[in-house]
């Protein structure tokens, strides 16, 4: 959360200004939302903001990377997914396999460290 003339901004403050579809730079979204480019940068570094927007890399012309909404830009070359999330391509049985795994090897742990 950062601050604008002691008003809390926060990133669904920033998130409600953008439309789906349109990539952003900083300084693009600190004209739009009217704050300072700083102030723009703070809350884009929150663990929230990687996660809850889509990082595109350094565009010709632009001054770093870009932002756009989770979800809606598509088929994007340039396009760096950095949202932490589950692997949905494997099976339910895959999944089952992976969480029965890491149940063993921390039941595996628990044992050895009494």
């Amino acid at each position: 959360m950062a601050r604008k003339k002691g008003i809390a901004v926060t990133l669904d403050d920033v998130m409600a200004k953008m439309r789906a579809g349109r990539v952003y730079t900083a300084p693009g979204l600190a004209k739009l939302c009217e704050l300072s480019e700083s102030t723009i940068r703070h809350v884009l570094a929150s663990d929230r903001a990687i996660t809850a927007l889509d990082w595109h890399a350094r565009t010709k012309g632009a001054g770093g990377r870009s932002v756009s909404l989770a979800g809606t830009i598509v088929n994007e070359r340039r396009h760096v997914d950095t949202r932490v999330r589950p692997d949905l391509t494997s099976t339910i049985r895959g999944y089952d396999a992976s969480l029965r795994t890491a149940g063993d090897l921390a039941m595996l742990t628990r044992c050895q460290s009494r």
